[in-house]
């Protein structure tokens, strides 16, 4: 992406539109709690999910990204307006929505793919990205 001249605001902005416009058709679909829940997760998410570890987003980005997801789902009947926020994020067995959180995903990838690397580390490429290694960036 660095190489082209691709924008990582670019990216994150063009993975934000795909990923609300799927919650989106999700939401419209009609579907009952759990299976939006199960369809979120499993064709809308991965949007954001797979760009992990090699587009950098901030806290604020994803904490805006799960408070416009609460919003559609508030909007298309399928969350309670005065609902706990937490809540749609919580488990099912617990009593929550289940929706992925994208926060704790999002860090958990970046610590599995540092462990990958630095297990990785008689390799020189594999090297060379462990000392340029920046806080939210691998590749």
């Amino acid at each position: 992406m660095q190489l082209r001249g691709i924008t990582h605001t670019k990216v994150k902005d063009s993975l934000k539109d795909k990923f609300m416009g799927r919650v989106t058709k999700i939401l419209k679909s009609q579907l009952d709690g759990g299976k939006i829940v199960k369809a979120i997760n499993t064709w809308a998410a991965p949007t954001l999910t797979y760009s992990f570890g090699i587009v950098k987003w901030s806290k604020t980005d994803l904490e805006e990204i799960e408070r416009r997801v609460r919003v559609a789902m508030t909007k298309h009947r399928a969350h309670h307006p005065r609902s706990a926020v937490e809540r749609v994020t919580l488990p099912r067995t617990m009593g929550g929505r289940g929706v992925i959180d994208l926060k704790n995903t999002y860090y958990s990838a970046l610590h599995s793919l540092r462990q990958y690397f630095l297990s990785k580390a008689d390799f020189p490429l594999y090297r060379v990205m462990i000392e340029n290694d920046v806080d939210d960036v691998l590749l």
